[in-house]
């Protein structure tokens, strides 16, 4: 499946066959620009990101082999972003058996983004 790299139709039929992402992914907000996404999750505390990360984690592997995409675990990390009073978690996130690598400053649409949002 697929379209050759660099043809006129590849863009759009791919971002047409990733249009239901922002609705099948719950408790996250997506973000998606040309064949990159990025999800955020909020919460009170701690506990409850991990909890809402990991079922997001799930709900985005089950879209991904519904729909015979793979991720590419080679460009996926996450990082945290907190007030500066309050003191970075211990989190650790799986996929698939892929550790999920935890970076310090995350790059959204070529802005830099630390953990106090200081950029």
């Amino acid at each position: 499946m697929g379209t050759p790299q660099g043809s006129v139709l590849g863009p759009i039929i791919f971002l047409l066959f990733i249009n239901d992402l922002p609705e099948y992914i719950q408790d996250a907000k997506i973000f998606m620009y040309a064949d990159d996404t990025t999800v955020a999750v909020s919460g009170h505390n701690a506990n409850e990101v991990s909890i809402k990360v990991n079922k997001v984690l799930q709900q985005f592997d089950i879209w991904c082999s519904t729909n015979g995409l793979t991720i590419n675990y080679c460009k996926t990390v996450f990082t945290e972003i907190h007030s500066v009073y309050t003191a970075p978690s211990t989190f650790s996130f799986k996929m698939k058996g892929n550790n999920i690598p935890r970076v310090n400053n995350a790059k959204f649409l070529g802005i830099v983004i630390d953990p106090n949002l200081s950029w």
